[in-house]
């Protein structure tokens, strides 16, 4: 795992590398990515490289956890493609969002909500029929960018009547899109 992405400098093989994280009792991936870039300091690596091994170790675990959930692997693919990778978000965001990141359709994607909020003991989202997302999502349709009606649902806003009765200020702050937007997108009618 380390080898591909720690380059060889002198005096720092990969070897040396990998005895000095032992030596932390770093000895696994999930060992690894609970670590913070400072503690890995002794293993002979700056900061950045150390972020990026410690973020690589993350996405690995959680993949692997997703795996083990039920997912499988080439719609993992896609949810890791869009970001959505951690189990704890991939619960947390609204299907519509999801589906609309990730290219997935919704009621695969509320299936494996379901099986990811099982695995990890917490509750499942709202289950959203294909029928209602299509309605949902094509009031919204060009009236705003992809990336921001994405962000929108992601964030619960999907279509019309939850656009609406979400707070601009909160929504804004929440998702990155600017609270002029979003209160134009409020007044879109049906």
């Amino acid at each position: 795992f380390i080898s591909p992405k720690i380059p060889v400098k002198r005096g720092r093989g990969i070897g040396k590398v990998c005895k000095a994280l032992h030596a932390e009792g770093v000895n696994s991936l999930d060992n690894l990515a609970c670590c913070k870039p400072s503690d890995l300091k002794k293993a002979f690596l700056s900061e950045d490289e150390a972020s990026v091994l410690i973020t690589e170790a993350k996405d690995a675990v959680n993949l692997a956890w997703m795996k083990e959930a039920g997912i499988p692997t080439v719609t993992l693919k896609k949810y890791a493609a869009a970001g959505l990778a951690d189990p704890q978000k991939f619960v947390s965001f609204h299907p519509a969002g999801i589906s609309l990141a990730s290219g997935v359709s919704v009621t695969t994607v509320c299936s494996h909500q379901a099986k990811v909020a099982e695995a990890a003991g917490c509750k499942a989202p709202e289950k959203l029929s294909k029928p209602q997302f299509e309605k949902g999502t094509a009031a919204l349709a060009g009236k705003a960018d992809a990336e921001v009606l994405t962000a929108l649902a992601l964030a619960g806003a999907w279509d019309i009547e939850s656009l609406a009765a979400a707070d601009a200020k909160a929504l804004s702050a929440q998702t990155g899109v600017d609270a002029k937007v979003i209160a134009k997108l409020q007044k879109v009618k049906k």
